[in-house]
């Protein structure tokens, strides 16, 4: 609606500074097509505005289209042949500023003023409908209103001064109006911040969602380490390789405390967005766990774990320190096991630096792995991962005061909380 306006009134300008009388009839046609742009763009507006067809302005919409194009057909017939089906020659150029400022040498003819006298009562009627409409939807609406009025008498206007200069010439570029561009610009801008809004709390809310999936898989993959342990111990305990059960029994239930305590640290993290109680710890207190959660994966594999520790006190929550060791082990585990030259898993505490050591046999990761290896989702994997355990780790680590970092410059590859 506004760019048909825009080039109406530049048109409509240009033609003031046309010498020639052709190039200047032939801009008089061209602004009867930009003012049927501009009615049309202004009906789709008006229903746009009011958030549904309106029925009424139906037909209005084909019937002005029709229009449009029948004057395209008529600009191209005068540029090419000479000959308009809606405008005639002039035997005499009347004696008018506006006829001496655009050169016009022709005036409508009756099919011209046909479709000039239907376009004003179009006018009308659209405007009767536009009014119907906010009364029925009890809208106040002053601006609008006002657009509808000023509309209407720029039309009688319009149609008067056409009748002294040209007998017909009833152009209706006056449908962009400033009022209805100002009410359109506010409608749509509030529009535009509803849904900025909407989009926003969809955002917040996808978050929460992301947030419980991300606490759904870290659940899934630690309790995954404990499982294999109960299962490792049920198989053995169901082939009779224990010589007494009063300890496999007391091991089962410890691992079955650890997955409920997974569940809850995991969802206290997660849900309420806080870091879990901590607590002054020995280290070899939280090794026991480890070992126990481990040392059942190395069984059938040719990787040798390895330790070189000394106990400190720690300050952090016991499962959640557990949890990373663990995840980092075995991730390490996992990328040597394949290796034929006596591989290895070691896990150094450095008193000195306040360092846990997590080191294997592997010749380190190169610097554009290195950059995604703690983002959840990516795997390095030859064998293939789901991307979990490491990103869990940083996490975990973060959230309680530690950091995780890939070592660089070490000869093997090597993992170091910084405590």
């Amino acid at each position: 609606m506004s760019v048909a306006s825009a080039f109406y009134c530049l048109f409509f300008t240009i033609n003031t500074h046309v010498l020639d009388i052709k190039n200047s009839n032939i801009i008089l046609n061209s602004l009867w097509i930009f003012a049927f742009c501009a009615f049309y763009a202004y009906m789709h507006a008006i229903e746009a505005f009011f958030g549904s067809s309106i029925k009424m302005i139906k037909y209005i919409k084909v019937y002005i289209l029709s229009l449009g194009i029948f004057q395209i057909l008529s600009l191209i017939s005068y540029a090419f042949f000479d000959y308009s089906f809606m405008f005639s020659p002039q035997s005499q150029i009347k004696d008018s500023l506006f006829y001496q400022s655009t050169n016009i040498a022709i005036s409508p003819n009756l099919i011209g003023n046909l479709v000039g006298g239907s376009a004003a009562l179009c006018v009308f009627y659209v405007s009767f409908v536009i009014w119907r409409e906010i009364s029925k939807r009890n809208l106040e609406e002053y601006l609008l209103r006002i657009g509808v009025i000023f509309n209407i008498l720029v039309v009688l206007n319009d149609t008067f001064i056409s009748l002294e200069v040209s007998g017909s010439l009833i152009p209706i570029y006056y449908f962009a109006n400033a009022f209805e561009a100002l009410r359109f610009n506010l409608h749509f801008l509030k529009k535009a911040h509803s849904k900025m809004y909407n989009l926003e709390s969809e955002v917040v809310h996808l978050s929460k969602v992301a947030q419980f999936g991300y606490a759904a898989a870290s659940i899934a993959h630690d309790i995954k380490n404990h499982v294999f342990v109960m299962k490792v111990k049920v198989d053995k305990l169901i082939k009779g390789r224990y010589s007494t059960t009063d300890k496999v029994y007391e091991d089962l239930k410890k691992y079955n405390e650890g997955i409920l305590e997974i569940t809850d640290l995991y969802m206290n993290i997660f849900k309420n967005n806080i870091s879990s109680q901590k607590e002054e710890l020995d280290f070899n207190e939280i090794l026991k766990d480890v070992r126990g959660l481990i040392l059942p994966k190395f069984e059938n594999t040719n990787v040798r774990f390895l330790e070189e520790t000394k106990n400190f006190k720690i300050f952090c929550n016991k499962a959640e320190m557990v949890i990373c060791l663990v995840n980092l082990i075995k991730n390490s585990l996992e990328e040597v096991k394949e290796k034929k030259d006596n591989p290895w898993v070691l896990l150094k505490s450095d008193i000195e630096k306040n360092k846990i050591l997590v080191v294997d046999s592997g010749d380190g990761i190169d610097q554009k792995q290195a950059e995604q290896i703690f983002k959840f989702g990516y795997t390095g994997k030859k064998s293939g991962g789901h991307g979990v355990g490491l990103a869990i780790t940083n996490e975990l680590l973060q959230r309680s005061g530690f950091s995780l970092k890939l070592e660089k410059g070490c000869k093997n590859t090597t993992f170091s909380i910084n405590c």
